[in-house]
């Protein structure tokens, strides 16, 4: 099996995947298809564990097998293989009853120095005993490895205080890890996430930024946790983060839908629901995904979306009143929606060019590639214009820019 060629040095690829579980390539200034590429039968319906590296390898993740804390990887690479696996799941006695359970599931991640790879996981040891959790000792770990899995070099190793598991289950009090990755590989930086899932909501311990500095990573704790990075940039230096509604058990309008650009340190809000809608007596969220920043970091874009489709019937949130205003406007706003939009860092609540679809990803300074009716559209942000690539794409999360 061969892996695509690509354009010439310093073209930028559009990656889609199809229905067949092919991934196709293209060439984002003229649409002409290059290559596909079969991904294994094994990785069909993987959409969202799908990465592209920069140079154009492909990485698919799935389970193996039956065992749900292991891990499969699959690699573009005809030299390597396309398997490998990882991950840990064992059960041994404890000594005074139950199950001492250790288990670990790998995320795996592209490097800039396309013969490497970052692995991170928790590796969690958990006293079980009458099907409830007791406690938990977890220890976060990130490595690199060549792409054969071998030459192993430790990046860090965080050991979590011992927890108990008051409710018998451990992800309900007890952190766990998250890591945000640039998605089309790590370069110098990432950032972790430690979190508690909690009963009724997730709870947000605290971030910290890990940086190369010196042949050493470095972390470094942020002021606040960040719950959603949506984009990131500038060794970490600069990062959006998407803010959720704290909405539960059947209500999805309970708080301020925002998202926030941080620049060295400083945040800037460059999208606030309840501002923009002033939606708060009915069960319907705004809500910003996808966003991305423009490669030179002048504009951002985003799409806009909502929790309820068009012609949906709005009930009242949980303490609102009648509104009829208020109402219509909501059914006017989500005609529109889902939406492209984007805006300038330099003054971030003025939209400069929008267009109905879902983002994808920036082609260029200037462009950005949208889906539109299951179609791949491209939006010139600087001149309005909307040109068609004879593209089909089911939604952005099969398509990619490389």
């Amino acid at each position: 099996m061969a892996v695509p060629a690509g354009p010439p040095a310093g073209r930028t690829l559009i990656w889609v995947l199809e229905p067949d579980n092919k991934l196709a390539a293209y060439d984002a200034a003229d649409f002409r298809h290059w290559e596909t590429l079969a991904l294994p039968p094994e990785a069909k319906g993987l959409s969202e564990s799908i990465a592209i590296s920069r140079q154009g390898a492909v990485l698919a993740t799935g389970p193996f097998g039956k065992n749900i804390s292991l891990r499969r990887f699959w690699q573009s690479d005809p030299h390597l293989g396309w398997s490998l696996v990882g991950g840990t799941d064992d059960r041994i006695p404890a000594p005074r009853g139950g199950y001492l359970i250790t288990s670990a599931i790998p995320q795996v991640h592209f490097s800039s120095d396309p013969g490497r790879l970052f692995w991170f996981e928790d590796r969690k040891q958990i006293l079980n005993r009458g099907d409830l959790d007791i406690s938990v000792t977890t220890v976060f770990l990130a490595w690199t490895t060549n792409r054969h899995g071998e030459d192993v070099q430790q990046v860090a190793e965080v050991p979590y205080p011992k927890c108990a598991c008051d409710t018998g289950a451990c992800e309900e009090s007890c952190p766990e890890t998250q890591v945000w990755v640039p998605e089309a590989g790590i370069t110098d930086f990432f950032f972790v996430t430690r979190r508690v899932q909690g009963q009724v909501g997730m709870h947000f311990q605290g971030t910290d930024l890990y940086r190369l500095q010196n042949g050493r990573w470095v972390s470094q704790k942020l002021p606040a946790p960040v719950e959603q990075f949506a984009d990131m940039a500038d060794h970490g230096n600069v990062f959006i983060e998407i803010v959720g509604d704290s909405g539960c058990c059947g209500w999805v309008n309970e708080s301020d839908d925002q998202a926030l650009l941080f620049r060295n340190g400083q945040s800037t809000v460059i999208y606030d629901e309840r501002e923009r809608f002033h939606n708060d007596n009915y069960d319907v969220s705004f809500f910003t995904s996808r966003a991305r920043l423009s490669p030179d970091g002048s504009r951002f874009a985003y799409t806009l979306a909502a929790t309820a489709p068009p012609d949906a019937e709005i009930r009242l949130s949980d303490s609102g009143t009648e509104h009829p205003e208020e109402l219509q406007r909501i059914k006017k706003a989500l005609s529109e929606l889902p939406r492209v939009e984007v805006l300038s860092v330099a003054e971030p609540k003025k939209v400069v060019a929008g267009l109905p679809g879902e983002l994808v990803d920036w082609l260029d300074g200037k462009r950005i590639l949208i889906v539109q009716d299951q179609e791949l559209v491209v939006l010139d942000v600087d001149s309005g214009v909307k040109a068609l690539t004879g593209i089909k794409a089911s939604g952005p999360l099969q398509a990619f820019v490389r």
